[in-house]
């Protein structure tokens, strides 16, 4: 008796159980292999080695999930918020609101440590900073801001404050709360402090 390959649909439950076994295996343990996240999924290892290399492949994949649903915020959310003439530090805070609490698989993976934030921290600073400077030309952002790093720091930030609202609980308003002074520091009319004398 010939065996039957799985159809589309099956192919695609299986990777989604990979995945959904992965982000628990990794919120438990960041070094999970990718035969112990088959076995987690009730799958053999022959079905996980089919639709992922290694376990940097899962990775990859989750890290593709929050990409996307970033990029889906970004195209969904924020054009309504630019046509309302929102202030940038106001529209920044209105984003970071709606994104922190998304849950998804990768919000589970990171729980326990910090995945890679590197690919989270390229795809979303190049945004970041054309935000930014969009802040600086109406005048609402101070003009002496390193952009790049700025952005980076912002997208790093926003990535932590979603480790601590997923992972340890942390009500949305303390993990904004946190991020408000790095935001604030960046208004035109922030006080600056001394620089450092050698």
């Amino acid at each position: 008796m010939e065996a039957t390959r799985p159809t589309r649909d099956d192919a695609r439950r299986n990777r989604d159980r990979i995945l959904d076994a992965a982000a628990l295996a990794f919120a438990r343990d960041s070094a999970a292999t990718l035969a112990s996240i088959a076995d987690a999924a009730g799958l053999s290892r022959a079905t996980a080695y089919r639709h992922f290399a290694d376990v940097d492949a899962v990775h990859a994949a989750l890290l593709e999930e929050a990409q996307q649903v970033g990029r889906d915020l970004i195209q969904h959310q924020l054009p309504e918020m630019f046509e309302d003439g929102m202030p940038v530090l106001e529209t920044i805070e209105r984003v970071l609101r709606s994104a922190i609490p998304l849950q998804h698989r990768w919000t589970v993976a990171i729980s326990n440590e910090p995945v890679a934030d590197a690919g989270l921290i390229d795809t979303f600073s190049s945004f970041a900073q054309a935000f930014l400077r969009r802040g600086q030309l109406s005048g609402e952002l101070r003009d002496d801001l390193d952009l790049e790093v700025v952005a980076e720091a912002l997208v790093s930030l926003a990535l932590y404050a979603v480790r601590r609202f997923h992972a340890d609980g942390l009500s949305i308003d303390r993990v904004l709360g946190a991020l408000m002074p790095f935001l604030d520091g960046l208004r035109k009319d922030a006080e600056r402090p001394a620089p450092l004398e050698d």
